[in-house]
């Protein structure tokens, strides 16, 4: 879907030529915003998919830019936010909405992590709550054995 790389060279030309703020958008990480910040002088930073299954990238690209250490996440730190974002859409949306949406989303959060393949096609599976509860058990049990 999403191919090529980006340009941050025309972004920083369309910079010089423009009085509006140009945000940089595209493959934004924590494995290159160091770099990009230090190179362009872009007003802001969008970040897309490295956000998805990840929403603690803003706190850790926050301290990266204040300096301090960013601690990893390890596969428990992310079920643990994996269950509050559930929770979250349970409680907007109702289960079966959540459900459905949480689906295409679940599998980012263990995404590199072991086992991830092993419980990705159980996630975008689910169809209920309990589903959903019975496979972030035997993540976390395959996890600590």
């Amino acid at each position: 879907m999403y191919s090529g790389n980006v340009n941050y060279d025309i972004i920083d030309e369309a910079k010089k030529l423009n009085l509006l703020p140009i945000i940089a958008n595209g493959d934004i990480s924590l494995n290159n915003f160091s770099n990009l910040d230090s190179k362009y002088d872009f007003e802001a930073y969008m970040i897309g998919r490295e956000a998805i299954g990840n929403p603690l990238v803003f706190k850790n690209l926050c301290d990266l830019e204040e300096g301090k250490n960013i601690n990893k996440t390890d596969l428990n730190d992310q079920i643990d936010l994996m269950k509050k974002h559930m929770f979250y859409l349970v409680e907007e949306y109702g289960e079966n909405r959540a459900i459905s949406a949480f689906r295409g989303i679940a599998p980012f959060y263990i995404r590199g992590f072991n086992y991830a393949a092993m419980f990705r096609s159980n996630l975008v599976k689910m169809k209920s709550l309990s589903d959903f509860n019975d496979i972030v058990k035997d993540l976390v049990r395959q996890n600590n054995d």
